[in-house]
């Protein structure tokens, strides 16, 4: 390794710092976790610009072992991919709250207690994550995503917070397309 020596300035204590950092962000741009966008199917008529928080896919692998003698080697066993927690603002008039729960309602009809048909409930989500001008960097299609939990949070007179409504939904498969 070269040994660089390091000249002492008045205005950043050393004069070979500016090299280290100046050059890394015009190399690439980094992922913002702020840009993005969940786009649910059309005659849901959810906006996404209520949209406070979500997650990417994450998928686990289970690891299973086979043992002989003295060693133990491994093989891939099921995968899985994790629920995703969605966060929202809620609103007057376009009740985000009120578009899930006719959605919710399609799991489950709580006036009959019937059920629903997966083909019903099911939906295909698109994930957006975006790059500071807009432009979509990376595209999850999630498959055959519903409801798992749906809270429509908590109301209080002791602040003038806005009201935010939580979900959580389980998918069966998702593909990144770029």
């Amino acid at each position: 390794m070269k040994n660089i020596k390091l000249i002492k300035n008045w205005w950043s204590k050393v004069v070979n710092s500016g090299r280290m950092f100046s050059s890394l962000p015009n190399d690439f741009e980094v992922i913002r976790k702020d840009l993005f966008s969940l786009e649910f199917p059309v005659q849901m008529v959810i906006d996404e610009r209520f949209l406070v928080e979500a997650a990417r896919p994450k998928v686990t692998n289970e690891a299973k072992e086979v043992k002989f003698k003295n060693i133990s080697t491994w093989y891939k066993g099921k995968t899985k991919v994790e629920a995703i927690n969605v966060t929202f603002r809620d609103a007057i008039g376009v009740s985000v709250y009120n578009k899930l729960d006719q959605w919710q309602r399609e799991h489950t009809d709580f006036a009959t207690g019937k059920g629903g048909y997966a083909a019903t409930y099911k939906k295909t989500l698109i994930l957006n994550v975006e790059d500071p001008t807009g432009a979509v960097i990376q595209k999850f299609r999630l498959f055959g995503a519903f409801i798992t939990s749906l809270d429509g949070g908590d109301l209080t007179m002791e602040n003038d917070e806005i009201a935010m409504v939580k979900m959580t939904i389980q998918y069966d498969s998702y593909r990144m397309e770029f």
